[in-house]
């Protein structure tokens, strides 16, 4: 909360194992996938003009596109 209003960007990645064909694809069941409730919950807080965050390209059809879905209207609330 010291940060808010302070901060115009937060850029951050969460793990892409969850998600990458390469990976095992358990998605928010990986505990490194729930990495990006934090980046949410530290967004809350501080409150930036903008956040940019990066995933690989299988994130977007993962679990036939609901984990994206869960992503974007997650991303909504902030």
């Amino acid at each position: 909360r010291q940060f808010r209003g302070q901060v115009d960007v937060i850029c951050g990645g969460f793990p892409c194992q969850a998600f990458s064909l390469a990976g095992r694809r358990l998605g928010f069941e990986d505990t490194r996938g729930t990495l990006f409730f934090e980046i949410v919950r530290c967004a809350k807080q501080i409150q930036p003009r903008f956040l940019f965050l990066e995933n690989v390209k299988g994130l977007l059809n993962h679990d036939e596109g609901r984990t994206f879905a869960t992503i974007l209207s997650t991303l909504d609330e902030l």
